[in-house]
């Protein structure tokens, strides 16, 4: 098993790629590709994308043997013709011809990084779709070369970039500061010194009057309640307000409120995970985040 140890910078530039934010060209080792290909899914990552990440010139061949099948190529079988595709299966389709056509046709990719479409993890790709419920096979696979295995070593799954902060610099104090602007014109009435506990409350009735529309904008006056200090996502590539954090506690914004209105929650279950908050004794950042986050979750606050 490969386990690479990988600095933050990678770990962070593998988890952009698989969500879509960075081309696969920022990567330059094949196991760092390999990673970004273990993580992908047609949720985050568009065909064009995808295919990018197979054509890059670090590819390994068992990385490449493994997009396709990922793919699931197999579900295409039902089909004799192209032209009896769906065209909302068209996309589809057409991402899983065109990997295959890389996979037969590249010959500089690495070699080193095990695939076997039979035992992928324990599932078998090759027959994955031969159920009498998914209808005859009217195609084959393009090539048996497909179903041969790659040899080599498996690569251990990605770990993910730890989430450094900062200070905000002068656009994003901008930024927090509109922020904050627009939530209090929400909250007209409220006192511009008025303790967190109030505007908690007040944050919990304009979001009744309101509706969750204005949750994003109201997350802001409630942070800034707090008094911790804002920080700032380290990443260069999202320059994205991380949150408010005290000694070593720290709270996503605008999270939080969002995501109690779109769960279809009562707007004062925010008040009960502020605090939550404010009751987590000191501790790593993540940790008590995290740990605050899956309280809220278990009990239902967040859906």
């Amino acid at each position: 098993m490969i386990e690479p140890v990988f600095s933050n910078a990678i770990r962070r530039a593998i988890a952009d790629v698989t969500d879509g934010n960075r081309p696969a060209s920022i990567l330059r080792d094949p196991v760092a590709l390999h990673q970004a290909a273990l993580t992908w899914n047609d949720d985050s990552m568009e065909p064009a994308d995808l295919l990018a990440l197979a054509a890059h010139p670090k590819l390994a061949r068992g990385t490449l043997l493994m997009l396709y099948w990922r793919a699931a190529p197999g579900y295409y079988r039902r089909y004799a013709t192209a032209a009896e595709v769906p065209d909302r299966e068209q996309e589809g389709y057409e991402t899983c011809g065109a990997l295959a056509e890389l996979f037969l046709s590249r010959t500089d990719l690495a070699d080193g990084i095990a695939f076997d479409p039979r035992n992928d993890d324990g599932y078998d790709w090759t027959t994955a779709y031969d159920g009498d419920e998914d209808g005859p096979r009217r195609s084959e696979y393009p090539s048996p070369l497909l179903m041969v295995p790659v040899p080599g070593e498996a690569v251990a799954w990605p770990a993910g970039p730890d989430q450094l902060t900062r200070p905000p610099n002068v656009a994003e104090q901008a930024t927090i500061a509109a922020g904050i602007g627009r939530g209090r014109a929400l909250l007209p009435e409220l006192a511009a010194d008025a303790p967190p506990r109030v505007v908690a409350e007040a944050v919990a009735e304009a979001l009744r009057r309101a509706g969750p529309d204005a949750s994003a904008d109201l997350a802001w006056p409630w942070a800034d309640a707090l008094g911790w200090s804002w920080r700032c996502g380290d990443s260069t590539t999202d320059g994205v307000v991380f949150g408010v954090t005290r000694d070593s506690l720290s709270c996503f914004v605008p999270d939080i409120v969002s995501r109690t209105a779109e769960a279809g929650i009562d707007p004062a279950e925010t008040l009960r995970f502020f605090d939550l908050v404010r009751r987590m004794p000191p501790g790593p950042p993540d940790d008590a985040f995290w740990a605050v986050s899956d309280v809220a979750f278990a009990a239902g606050w967040l859906g």
